[in-house]
């Protein structure tokens, strides 16, 4: 419970913070974007403290949990994606969290790439706070983030959707 209250209170600074801004590359997307950052992090390290071996092992074969029927086709996932937690928070809100043994630049490109080849709009490296954020809408979502985080693990990868309005 208390990840959910911790995980939906930084989704809602993000989409609150988003949901007035014309543009994603705006100066009011970079300070939602950075506030969303330090949110993030610590919403990871209340994570961290919170994650269970047997919850995990609960969850799915393997360790991890399953990636969620919720999340779009052309989100692209590394081939050694392991989830460690997918939640929908709310009636709009997605998160998938997971890990991953590529390298943050790596993951940043291919993000990039990806989601501007299936059709995202894809906010501009150098109008985001940091190297390691990629922001995105489009295809039915707004004010999504996909942020790399080291860890001891390889990288943590935060894959957080927010569906449109109807």
């Amino acid at each position: 419970m208390c990840r959910v209250l911790l995980l939906a209170t930084s989704i809602g600074l993000l989409s609150a913070g988003l949901a007035g801004c014309d543009k994603p590359d705006s100066a009011k997307a970079h300070e939602v974007a950075e506030k969303a950052k330090s949110e993030l992090a610590h919403a990871s390290d209340r994570l961290k403290s919170l994650r269970s071996g047997e919850r995990a092992k609960a969850d799915a074969p393997g360790g991890g949990v399953a990636i969620p029927a919720w999340l779009p086709k052309d989100i692209w996932l590394p081939d050694d994606f392991q989830a460690v937690q997918a939640q929908k928070v709310g009636g709009r809100n997605y998160l998938l969290n997971g890990v991953s043994a590529l390298s943050t630049d790596e993951l940043v490109k291919e993000y990039r790439d990806r989601l501007a080849t299936a059709g995202y709009e894809v906010t501009p490296a150098d109008r985001t706070p940091s190297g390691d954020l990629v922001v995105f809408e489009g295809h039915g979502f707004e004010s999504c983030t996909i942020y790399m985080v080291e860890n001891g693990r390889g990288r943590e990868v935060r894959i957080s959707l927010v569906a449109s309005e109807p």
